[in-house]
């Protein structure tokens, strides 16, 4: 495929998903000329590309909602693509970990984290669709009638949930539920990545991650994981090269993810911990207790080319160092993220109102004599979901067992894993 480099501020953004399918594809087909998304020539790779039925509607809806073509480029990867890819653009330590991995979700991780660290743009599972447009972002969804002062009293509620209490995103007690609308990738990337009207994340500006959801005993302690099913990044983002230098070093001695098979708290996470969001949040806190936004100052030097992951340079192993006030729980995370995954094959977007809408809120308050109450609050809205159709029409569709299982009986890697690393 001939895939362009993303640069940060401008569209199209490069959107990558893979799938178990016949045919890699590249949509639109052919260049794109004028405005009609429904024109037969734009989708013809991917319809040719062998994707379930539901499937293929979920991800042309995507990219209709996503104005394929002008604001986004989309490359489905097949299986056997996805290996070509590595194979041509990476050192042949990374192919010999792509084919030692069994489990075929570990193997795609790994294959995300190299398309995105050379390229950049938006990687998306296909199974997750964009919610339809219903209450426009921004805006606090009416509640009891239509009244905008108890619309707004929702927006700080779930702020306050989300920056104070450390119970993940849902339906506590008493709250109402968060509300669907529709944000589309352009709007998502201005706002976060620096490339427009601006926000600020404390982290970083360089990626935009979504946070793991929470329950009691989920994660182990010290470990909490960032969901990797939704990513938009930077090219040459050394986030994910450190993620990609860690599986590669994992796959050399067989390593489970540094989780054992004990019993103790955060065993049904464990398997993530290898390749997928337990790793993802591994990296990330290693970044931040090095000293991210002071420079480098503790630990080894993380890789920043894959010049410096061939020379053995990099972290490659758990946190280590002076972890010291780093973020570790859904609590002392929630303030780093704007993306939140909550389970059932949903992902939510909290969305800080900017200066304009603070002023709008304000004078909106004071109309229906809503007092002096905080417009600093924003709106929290379902984002993606899984279509309904995924488990029944996916299923039996690999030969390949769960991840979960291989994972249980210590078969992650080709040649044998170690229970201990």
């Amino acid at each position: 495929m001939n895939i362009q480099e993303w640069v940060p501020g401008t569209f199209p953004i490069p959107f990558f998903q893979t799938w178990c399918c016949k045919n890699s594809s590249v949509t639109p087909s052919l260049e794109y000329s004028g405005s009609d998304g429904d024109n037969d020539i734009i989708w013809r790779n991917l319809r040719d590309a062998g994707l379930p039925p539901k499937m293929y509607e979920c991800v042309r809806r995507n990219l209709l909602l996503n104005h394929v073509g002008v604001d986004c480029i989309h490359y489905l990867f097949n299986d056997a693509d996805c290996r070509e890819f590595i194979r041509n653009e990476y050192p042949p330590d990374v192919l010999v970990a792509y084919d030692r991995l069994i489990p075929t979700a570990f193997k795609a991780d790994l294959w995300r984290y190299c398309v995105l660290y050379k390229y950049g743009g938006v990687y998306l599972d296909v199974k997750l669709g964009v919610v339809p447009p219903g209450v426009p972002p921004g805006v606090p969804p009416p509640h009891d009638g239509a009244d905008p002062v108890k619309a707004a009293d929702i927006a700080v509620d779930i702020d306050r949930r989300l920056k104070s209490t450390g119970v993940p995103p849902g339906v506590p007690p008493g709250v109402p539920p968060p509300h669907d609308g529709c944000a589309t990738l352009r709007a998502i990337v201005e706002r976060w990545l620096g490339c427009g009207c601006g926000g600020s994340i404390p982290s970083c500006n360089d990626e935009l991650l979504v946070l793991e959801r929470d329950a009691v005993g989920l994660w182990p302690s010290g470990r909490f994981g960032i969901h990797n099913a939704f990513i938009i990044t930077k090219p040459k983002n050394p986030l994910f090269l450190e993620c990609i230098f860690r599986i590669v070093s994992s796959s050399k001695v067989g390593g489970l993810g540094g989780a054992g098979h004990g019993g103790e708290t955060g065993w049904m996470t464990r398997p993530l911990f290898v390749t997928g969001p337990g790793l993802l949040g591994d990296v990330w806190r290693s970044r931040f207790h090095r000293g991210f936004r002071r420079g480098f100052r503790r630990g080894f030097r993380p890789p920043t080319t894959i010049g410096d992951m061939e020379g053995g340079g990099g972290v490659g192993g758990g946190v280590g160092g002076d972890v010291e006030n780093v973020p570790d729980s859904y609590a002392t995370m929630i303030p780093y993220f704007r993306l939140f995954f909550e389970g059932d094959g949903v992902i939510s977007y909290y969305i800080e109102p900017n200066a304009s809408e603070k002023r709008q809120r304000q004078r909106q308050r004071q109309i229906h004599k809503g007092g002096s109450a905080n417009s600093e609050f924003g709106t929290y809205m379902r984002l993606l979901k899984v279509y309904d159709e995924y488990p029944i029409e996916t299923a039996g569709c690999s030969d390949v067992p769960h991840y979960t299982v291989l994972w249980s009986q210590g078969l992650v890697w080709r040649g044998g894993s170690s229970v201990s690393t």
